[in-house]
């Protein structure tokens, strides 16, 4: 009976990686459910089971080694026309997805005269827009922090901080970010990016550059 729950994990597993839209989290989930099956395979005899999963391990790992390996560039865009057509379609494209993290966000922050459109681009590919104004002296808000589900980690926006952006940053004076948020995935988000609750409100974060 155990052995049962083992293929059902193992099912569970390879279902839960076809979810993914992650590439490297499908690997490293497709390659956890495939050796499960191996397993499950061997324990019960289904020798063509275990043999094809073990093929699919060995390509699980091959093409994690790859993307391991791959050296990605970053770079970026500031639009200096915010009404451009390519932002406002890749806005309107994605705009659900966005609002997931930023509810609020729509069209219409395009409009503040103050705000700076960044468009984050990976290998020459637009993966993200990243939206801030700033609030006082020292301080700026971001309005939108946004990667496309593909390159969806902490890379894009660590490269803004801390090369990209820091010399801009710099000479406008921003020595913080604040952001508001109440979704638990975009707050876990800001704490993996070191982001701490402001003192004065419960639904802002900020970290120092």
């Amino acid at each position: 009976m155990w052995m049962e729950w083992v293929g059902y994990t193992a099912s569970v597993l390879v279902a839960i990686s076809l979810w993914m839209s992650n590439i490297w989290k499908l690997r490293w989930i497709n390659l956890a459910g495939s050796m499960v099956f191996v397993v499950y395979g061997l324990s019960i005899g289904a020798y063509p089971v275990a043999a094809m999963n073990t093929i699919c391990c060995g390509l699980n790992v091959y093409y994690i080694v790859q993307m391991a390996n791959r050296k990605e560039f970053f770079s970026y865009l500031i639009a200096e026309d915010v009404n451009s057509a390519f932002i406002r379609y890749f806005i309107r494209f994605y705009e659900q997805d966005m609002r997931k993290y930023f509810p609020e966000f729509s069209e219409k922050t395009l409009r503040g005269e103050r705000v700076r459109v960044i468009v984050v681009l990976r290998n020459a590919a637009p993966v993200g827009l990243f939206m801030y104004h700033k609030v006082d002296e020292y301080s700026a808000m971001i309005d939108l922090d946004y990667a496309v589900p593909e390159y969806r980690d902490l890379e894009n926006i660590r490269f803004l901080l801390r090369e990209g952006l820091a010399e801009r940053f710099q000479q406008e004076e921003i020595r913080s970010f604040v952001v508001q948020s109440r979704v638990p995935a975009h707050v876990q988000y800001l704490r993996k990016l070191g982001f701490e609750p402001c003192a004065e409100q419960s639904d802002c974060y900020r970290m120092p550059l």
